[in-house]
């Protein structure tokens, strides 16, 4: 696939493993990403539930279904493609694509944005637009499927940087046992 396609695409695996809202990732700079044994570490800058825009930080395991290490293949796409060392470090994870989709403009990704581009890109693969369209709640589909598998409420609740512990229950399958 072509680098912003895959970079889009690890957009998504990083919301997946890092149990992430889709804004608050948008809102991580590529700068302050660091690679640990197992981790991808980030800071979302600004997130729903802590708006004082001190910094949250969150990880995202490095496992995959595969078993192979997509994100320093992916990090190294970040950084390579879409970072000018000649400008200061921006403040949100991504510009938006060129028309062409062959590079970036200076603009920030922002929400509509990402899902505008994400769609078609799934569509390609095999996802229907239904089950697109709720991509930005990635976070609830890690506890989900801990819900399903049969894991205990509590360890699941330290996941996903909930308002309120209750929130993660009633958000999930948690909700249905």
């Amino acid at each position: 696939a072509p680098f912003v396609e895959r970079i889009l695409i690890g957009l998504v695996l990083v919301l997946l493993f890092a149990s992430l809202r889709l804004d608050d990732l948008l809102h991580s700079p590529p700068d302050l990403f660091h690679l640990e044994a197992g981790v991808l570490l980030g800071i979302a800058w600004q997130t729903k539930v802590d708006r004082c825009r001190k910094g949250t930080r969150w990880s995202c395991t490095r496992g995959s279904v595969s078993g192979g290490d997509w994100v320093p293949v992916w990090l190294d796409l970040i950084r390579t493609k879409t970072i000018d060392s000649t400008k200061p470090p921006r403040d949100h994870v991504l510009p938006v694509p060129n028309d062409e989709m062959d590079g970036f403009t200076d603009q920030p990704m922002e929400y509509d944005a990402f899902m505008t581009l994400i769609k078609p890109i799934f569509e390609q693969i095999g996802i229907s637009r239904a089950l697109t369209s709720k991509i930005h709640m990635c976070r609830r589909w890690i506890r989900t499927l801990g819900a399903f598998s049969g894991e205990k409420e509590a360890p699941m609740t330290l996941q996903g940087n909930w308002a309120n512990p209750k929130m993660g229950i009633e958000y999930t399958a948690f909700s249905r046992y």
